[in-house]
C-alpha cells in the first residue's frame, strides 16, 4: 500500500484541463478517475485490515480509519 505524505490517503483530484485534453478529453479524465478510485479502494481495504500496532506506526487512530472508511469513495 502506498500512503501519500498527505492525509487523507490519496489525492483523487480530476486532472487539470491541459492534462485531460492531452490524454483524450473526457475519456482520459474518466480513465484517470477510475484508476484513482481503484487505488483508493485497495488502500482502504488494506487500511481496514491494519492492527492497532500498525495504525500507531502510521500515526493513525482507529477513529480516523473509521472516518476514512465511511467517506464516499468519490470524495477527496
Amino acid at each position: 500500500m502506498h500512503i501519500s505524505a498527505q492525509h487523507p490517503l490519496t489525492n483523487c483530484q480530476p486532472p487539470t484541463q491541459t492534462t485531460a485534453t492531452s490524454s483524450g478529453g473526457i475519456v482520459g479524465w474518466l480513465a484517470h478517475a477510475l484508476h484513482n478510485w481503484r487505488e483508493r479502494s485497495a488502500d482502504l481495504r488494506e487500511l481496514s485490515l491494519m492492527d492497532e500496532r500498525a495504525l500507531r506506526d502510521a500515526r493513525l487512530t482507529r477513529w480516523e480509519v473509521e472516518q476514512e472508511l465511511n467517506r464516499p469513495f468519490w470524495r477527496d
